[in-house]
């Protein structure tokens, strides 16, 4: 099991314990998908935040690691619940406009797509990247960002 339980907005990021950033990207106006090596499944960008690191420092650091991106703008937008078999989970849902990508260091993916929309049917967890797109996409939408 996993699944998005919640979102809360950034000004209560003091009541929760924050250990994850996802980063729903976009590069030349196209969405930013990553191939995880030895699996057949794609994903966003994003991860474990490490015990020295801020949140936004673990964004710029996995979007690196994961996609290349050498130089991006970061929007943090909410905190998202998570509900996994492991108990809840929360992290820092942010989007991120990718200026300028780079060779993908050799870490946990081995490629990135740019496409047009995202393929749920071919990422690790379709149900919780379906309402995070959605989100955003709305969030886009209206021009807030």
């Amino acid at each position: 099991m996993f699944e998005l339980n919640n979102t809360y907005p950034l000004t209560k990021i003091l009541e929760f314990n924050i250990q994850y950033v996802s980063l729903i990207s976009k590069y030349q106006g196209k969405w930013v998908i990553c191939h995880l090596k030895g699996n057949d499944k794609w994903d966003c960008p994003g991860g474990k935040i490490e015990p020295e690191e801020t949140p936004v420092q673990a964004a710029k650091r996995e979007l690196y690691e994961e996609t290349g991106a050498i130089q991006a703008d970061y929007y943090p937008l909410y905190i998202y619940e998570i509900l996994s078999d492991k108990g809840l989970s929360y992290g820092i849902q942010y989007f991120c406009n990718i200026k300028e990508l780079t060779t993908i260091p050799n870490y946990e993916m081995d490629k990135i797509e740019l496409v047009d929309e995202l393929p749920f049917e071919k990422m690790k967890t379709p149900q919780v990247h379906s309402l995070l797109i959605k989100d955003i996409k709305n969030i886009l939408e209206y021009g807030m960002l």
